[in-house]
């Protein structure tokens, strides 16, 4: 890729980022930093959590009086960039993680499209494309249309620079597709030690960011293998035994703070992301609102498409062989 493409890569969303906080600074000049960062920032609640990572600090009860016996519970994985970044530049650095990840969003976004084949152009206008269409669905949610609240709720749940969900979570959400794109694209070359170094890294940051993410992610790529191996999936896991121990053994290192925190952190907050127990009662209501759920016509309608665009694909892009490239689409749409 040319000099002038990669300043494109980085100046679109250099300008999408300053179109929120130039005015800011012109229209409020002589307000202190931290002052734009609490009030120009959604989810404040969470920046004493960076803090309290970023001094090492996993007993912080934000209180004089009551002092903290477990450990803080959190998905560190998403606050762990903004919290080396607070110890290194102070409050400036949530601005500056803002923009990082309004980078890597338009990136990996507009990677995703050259991979499916589009041209550089085509691969812009289409990442530009989607980042607006959150702006877009807030302008249509003013109106009454029927499920405009619902789809803008749905698009925000993947890419906003909400922190730190979806900003990060999102993000890791999208990275993980680009490399299911990458790696299902020839996955007999594929299955080497940098791709399971690469899928354990991903899986283990959504695991600490957003752990519903991380069960679509892993069921997605478990589906991508068997559909690819269908009846030799055991041969491939015996002939592959190399690469699924550097998955499990790097894997299982992200899962370590995990499962510290699930078993030695506050019941508090624990509670607060809905880890409660629930009798036989609950648990059998829970299981027919589930099942009434995706019964409905929307996510019907959603499924059947879905299948008849992987029909329409299979047939008119036989050539091309472009279901191959967009399949973890499909497979991430129908798991959820």
């Amino acid at each position: 890729m040319s000099l002038k493409k990669k300043n494109i890569l980085f100046l679109i969303p250099f300008v999408f980022f300053l179109n929120k906080w130039v005015l800011s600074f012109i229209i409020y000049p002589s307000d202190f930093l931290i002052t734009k960062v609490l009030f120009d920032t959604p989810d404040i609640q969470y920046y004493p959590i960076i803090i309290s990572l970023a001094n090492f600090d996993f007993y912080p009860s934000h209180n004089d009086i009551i002092q903290a016996e477990n450990i803080f519970t959190f998905p560190y994985g998403s606050i762990i960039l903004h919290s080396f970044l607070y110890k290194i530049f102070g409050y400036i650095s949530i601005l500056l993680s803002e923009f990082i990840f309004i980078l890597l969003f338009f990136i990996v976004t507009f990677k995703i499209f050259k991979h499916i084949g589009f041209s550089f152009s085509s691969s812009i206008l289409s990442t530009l494309f989607v980042l607006f269409i959150p702006i877009f669905l807030n302008l249509l949610s003013s109106f009454s249309i029927p499920y405009i609240e619902e789809l803008r709720t749905t698009i925000n749940y993947f890419f906003s620079v909400r922190f730190p969900r979806p900003q990060v979570s999102g993000f890791y959400y999208l990275a993980f597709i680009y490399l299911s794109l990458k790696f299902s694209k020839n996955i007999e070359r594929n299955l080497n030690n940098k791709y399971a170094i690469y899928f354990a890294v991903i899986l283990g940051l959504i695991v600490n960011s957003f752990f519903y993410f991380f069960i679509y992610c892993s069921l997605a790529l478990l589906f991508l293998l068997i559909v690819n191996y269908k009846k030799n999936f055991f041969l491939f896991i015996k002939l592959n035994i190399n690469f699924l121990l550097i998955f499990s053994f790097i894997f299982f290192i992200f899962l370590v703070p995990f499962f510290l925190q699930l078993y030695l952190g506050e019941p508090d907050h624990s509670a607060r992301i809905g880890m409660v127990e629930i009798d036989f009662k609950d648990k059998i209501y829970l299981n027919k609102f589930f099942f009434n759920s995706i019964l409905r016509p929307e996510p019907l309608l959603i499924f059947f498409t879905s299948i008849l665009l992987t029909f329409f694909i299979l047939k008119k892009f036989d050539k091309e062989k472009l279901f191959n490239r967009i399949n973890i689409f499909f497979i991430c749409i129908l798991l959820q």
